[in-house]
């Protein structure tokens, strides 16, 4: 009885085998739409069987035929997705759809050896796994939802933060209702309480967003279902699973004594859902291809997320969402390919006839032909030997008859060539490492460059280095294109490049050759003896591939026109007299890829800086529908605006400028040009073509008050009637200084042309007044456009370095910069130890492509280091400084830098950057304070620093209105506008939730980072989609938010 019961309790594990098995993840609600799974149930018979056998059993119980939204529906009637939204209907709904979806896999021989199921979900597995029949699972997942329906409604708020960042402002009125990932939560409860802590977790900085949901599932709203579900479970034969699955509640394997308790589905329908546990979980016991089987890829994205990088796992999504991208069958092939690819077992005869054609294939492999353009003719004597002179002027017409023999035997021993495909392959990958720091492994050969991590700029500085060191031409594109991996690239190489010969081995003395023979003649005819070939032309000395196989190809031109003319009756032309020459061993054209393979490690991709660019790689193939969808868009968007992409035409040739070909892919180029801009006022600007747009570019940044604000366009009309002359000092640059200075909390201040030329002085003073070199920065913050600061670093904390992120960035002219990754405490070690070496930290508080990283106690950390450690702490507030607050992060936090960088706001729409800062750095400009009529003196060894343009008197008299404004009407900006930009951040991430997707928009007071195509890159359409409907958005960079801006 004791190990009945132990075996009862022990986890139900699956059996490890050699090959990798298949894992079922079912979702949970919130997939659902209507009409999912309809292009199966036409067309595979299978599938068809258990959703009319399920609808049929439903019927009764659900006053509703399933058929009506499952098979009929479409995912744009908004009625039926309204009905579909009642809990009573989608918990069957999705039972069914991923039941037959997981039978349809079985029948195609993709049979699970585990599975997870989240809320719902596990409903599923465990009726595949035979712990309920397929009816009683419908009952029970009937009843489940007819219980859940009948609660009072609720609330739930997706969390996008850890949960140790939110357990503190946890105080038990609401509950956690889902561990999603490491980062992605949801909790839930009433209203009033959901509506408390989604304030109390804004007001603390964490990113949240509430979901369409009818009731607060998983939360204390559900303690009354409980009961009268065990109850019901009670009347029910349950059975231990015959597939191990592991439980979302528990987040380890099911055992029997659980899966077969009444209690353990009662509870089911109350606790947390813990599926980043579940999913660890499997991944860590068994070597898995994770299936998403139903609609969506929700728990593919979950997945994603919690799964550290380096984990060798594949995932696959079996049916669309609600987009409808692709059609059922289309998505179901791809996953069966993908399966297939990464390992799985699949029995090719279980998908059956389906109308394929069976083609012949040749049984040889397709002959190669190298076609080679010739050198040009050295300037000396010809070398070759002289053929024309020694070949008959004609030789004559006669039948054709068996002449010579096949081998036809020459003197000269073959030149073999050598196979170079795999030291090629190593010398890429070798030269991928240097570059990127990448540790790659020869397993990477295969790999795309989009799956290994690399962009377009990444693939830009390959392109120039493959230049370099072989000689061959390959754009970017075509590295994103027709040559996508360090396999395709060798193959090209070796394709492209002459042919490499092996050293010649020591020959023994030659043997006498017989001649070659001939085929028998007629009888009364003696055939001719044919002479040996003569060797005695000159090879070419010095060696090169290509006259060597010109100097082979004359020598047997000569042999055959020596045979020729014996075998058609002429005399045998005259040998050339030899003209021996040394052989050189020809040397391949390519040079070697650097020697040295860096070990050194780029750190793990996240979001953030990508220097404001999308990357221009394709997204994989366009399905037909989504090429249609995106040629139309095209035809639409040229159409509303054809002067502008005219103009764009006209000038391409002469004006080289990068935004005009952000987001290009080949796909959709017809689409890819910016709108030219007409006039602007406000929170709107006119195209050329006359269109009206909201703008959400807003300079980058720059514009905080609207477009052409009426106070700096006449505070800079009333200096142009004085006049701006350039190198005079202007009159008012010493007030505005002081006032500026004043208004940040700093001492000095001097004005600069831009936040790059800032970032840069503050680097030269901070070396200056500390006589040190070494500047830190940190991953993904952006400081400007100047070599030293465009730059990314390694995994490894212990030894980092710099890395350029583009093409014409020296690694040499990166020596003295470090770079760390953001808010780590590795980090903050690093900073410690090195701080005596160290000129200056720079920082980026809130980094403009991450606002929802807000590291207040990292900041104040390397405020404490550098203080003791005699560095200067640099905040760079060129995006944050008065968008925050009047002081910008530095106020909002009470950390004050040594430094701090400035631009866009303050300019009030122009062109600005300034520095402020203590006078002990700040001084290092001119010197410091010294006086008229005293024995003073400049105290401070000044460095270098200058600019035409600096404080010129137009800029200087914007920024003095600009400071005007802010005084009277800062709060506009710093509470009404950020408030305005939070909520409409809500409602879009509320919509990607409530379409199964995960917020994916961060903000930070009055702008916000939608990170759409790093889910999917096909969602760059996303932006010629808004500009068409009157939005204007830019690829790559952030949303900003004005003031003149209004609610809709």
């Amino acid at each position: 009885m004791s190990a009945a019961l132990r075996a009862a309790q022990a986890p139900r594990k699956p059996a490890l085998t050699g090959a990798p098995g298949v894992a079922f993840l079912f979702p949970g609600q919130g997939s659902q739409y209507p009409g999912m799974g309809s292009g199966l149930y036409e067309s595979e018979p299978e599938f068809a069987r258990w959703i009319d056998q399920g609808a049929e059993i439903l019927a009764p119980i659900l006053d509703l035929d399933l058929r009506t939204l499952l098979c009929a529906g479409d995912p744009g009637d908004e009625e039926m997705a309204q009905a579909l939204r009642e809990t009573r209907l989608t918990q069957p709904a999705l039972f069914l759809t991923q039941y037959a979806n997981a039978r349809l896999w079985m029948a195609r021989g993709i049979a699970p050896v585990a599975m997870i199921g989240h809320s719902v979900g596990e409903f599923a597995a465990a009726t595949l796994a035979g712990v309920m029949e397929f009816e009683t699972g419908l009952r029970l997942i009937a009843k489940r939802g007819a219980l859940m329906q009948a609660q009072p409604a609720g609330a739930m708020l997706s969390v996008r933060a850890p949960m140790e960042a939110l357990e503190p402002h946890l105080d038990g009125s609401v509950d956690v209702a889902a561990r999603n990932a490491p980062r992605l939560n949801v909790l839930s409860g009433t209203f009033e309480a959901i509506e408390a802590m989604e304030a109390r977790l804004k007001a603390a900085d964490i990113a949240c967003a509430r979901l369409h949901t009818s009731h607060a599932f998983h939360s204390v709203m559900m303690d009354p279902v409980q009961d009268a579900l065990e109850q019901a479970l009670a009347e029910t034969r349950l059975t231990p699973p015959t597939i191990p699955y592991v439980s979302c509640v528990t987040g380890t394997w099911i055992t029997e004594a659980e899966a077969t308790d009444p209690a353990y589905w009662a509870r089911q329908a109350r606790a947390t859902v813990n599926f980043q546990e579940a999913v660890t979980t499997l991944t860590a016991e068994l070597p898995a291809i994770l299936l998403e089987v139903g609609v969506g890829g929700t728990l593919s994205a979950f997945a994603r997320q919690t799964l550290p990088r380096e984990a060798d796992v594949a995932i696959v999504q079996s049916l669309p969402d609600h987009t409808r991208a692709e059609t059922d069958d289309l998505a179901m092939a791809k996953a069966f390919g993908q399966l297939w690819a990464a390992g799985a077992e699949v029995d090719w005869a279980k998908l059956g006839p389906r109308g394929q054609t069976r083609v012949p294939l040749p049984t040889y492999p397709f002959q190669r032909k190298l076609h080679w353009i010739d050198p040009p003719k050295p300037g000396g004597a010809e070398t070759r030997p002289q053929i024309a002179q020694d070949a008959p002027a004609a030789l004559p017409v006669a039948a054709p008859q068996p002449i010579l023999q096949k081998d036809l035997q020459m003197a000269a021993a073959p030149v073999e060539t050598v196979d170079r495909k795999p030291r090629l392959v190593t010398e890429l990958l070798a030269l991928l490492s240097d570059i990127s720091g990448e540790d790659l492994s020869p397993d990477d050969a295969g790999a795309s460059f989009l799956e290994l991590g690399f962009d377009s700029l990444f693939l830009g500085q390959v392109s120039q280095k493959l230049g370099a060191d072989y000689g061959i031409e390959l754009t970017f594109r075509q590295l994103l294109g027709s040559y996508p991996s360090v396999a395709a690239v060798a193959a090209h190489l070796d394709e492209t490049m002459p042919p490499e010969t092996a050293a010649p081995a020591a020959a023994p003395a030659p043997a006498p050759q017989p001649a070659a023979p001939v085929a028998a003649a007629p009888a009364a005819t003696v055939a001719p003896t044919l002479p040996a070939a003569s060797l005695g032309t000159a090879l070419p000395a010095d060696g090169s591939m290509v006259a060597v196989m010109q100097a082979q190809l004359a020598a047997m031109q000569q042999v055959i026109a020596q045979q020729m003319a014996l075998l058609s009756g002429g005399a045998q032309p005259a040998a050339p007299a030899p003209a021996p020459a040394p052989f050189a061993a020809p040397q391949p054209t390519a040079q070697a890829a650097p020697a040295a393979t860096s070990t050194e490690d780029d750190e793990p991709p996240k979001r953030g800086f990508s220097i404001g660019r999308s990357t221009n790689a394709s997204g994989g193939d366009l399905t037909p529908a989504q090429l249609a969808f995106a040629q139309d868009l095209a035809r639409r968007y040229s159409a509303r605006s054809p002067k502008s992409k005219a103009y764009v035409q006209k000038y391409r040739s002469v004006l080289a400028d990068p935004r005009t070909a952000a987001g290009f892919r080949a796909e959709w180029k017809e689409l890819v040009f910016p709108v030219v801009c007409d006039r602007s006022k406000g929170s709107r600007i006119w195209d050329i073509d006359g269109n009206e747009y909201i703008d959400l570019v807003n300079g980058f940044g720059q514009t905080a008050f609207g477009h052409s604000p009426d106070f700096v366009i006449e505070a800079v009309t009333r200096q142009m009637e004085r006049g701006f002359a350039i190198g005079p000092q202007s009159d008012m640059a010493g007030p505005v200084a002081e006032r500026f200075a004043r208004f940040v909390g700093h001492e000095r201040a001097t004005f600069c042309n831009t936040g790059s030329e800032a970032v840069m002085a503050a680097m030269r003073i901070a070396r200056t007044v500390t006589g040190r070199d070494r500047i830190v920065v940190f991953s993904n913050d952006y400081h400007g456009q100047f070599d030293e600061v465009l730059v990314k670093g390694k995994k490894s904390v212990t030894d980092p370095a710099a890395l350029p992120i583009s093409p014409g960035i020296p690694r040499t002219s990166l020596a003295n910069m470090v770079v760390l990754p953001y808010d780590n405490a590795d980090s903050l070690a690093w900073v410690r130890d090195n701080i005596r070496t160290v000129a200056a930290v720079i920082v980026e508080p809130v980094q403009s492509r991450h606002p929802d990283l807000r590291p207040r106690d990292f900041v104040a950390s390397l405020r404490d280091i550098t203080r003791e450690g005699g560095a200067a702490l640099v905040m760079d507030e060129v995006v944050t400084g008065f968008r925050v607050g009047p002081r910008g992060m530095q106020g909002v936090w009470g950390i004050e830098g040594d430094m701090a960088t400035y631009g866009k706001v303050v300019g009030g729409g122009m062109p600005i950057g300034m520095l402020a800062g203590s006078a002990k750095y700040m001084d290092a400009l001119d010197g410091g304070m010294w006086s008229f009529g005293d024995d003073s003196v400049p105290e401070t060894m000044p460095t270098f620093f200058a600019g035409t343009f600096v404080r010129h008197p137009l800029i200087v008299a914007a920024v003095d209105a600009t400071l005007d404004h802010l005084e009277r009407h800062g709060d506009a900006l710093w509470t009404a506008t950020a408030e305005r930009t939070a909520n409409a951040v809500a409602q879009m991430n509320a919509g990607l939730t409530a379409r199964g997707l995960p917020p994916m928009i961060e903000t930070y007071s009055s702008w916000f980072v939608p990170h759409l195509t790093e889910y999917d890159a096909n969602a760059a359409l996303l932006f010629p989609l808004m500009r068409e409907a009157g939005i204007h958005t830019q690829i790559g960079y952030p949303c900003i938010v004005t003031t003149a801006h209004t609610e809709a």
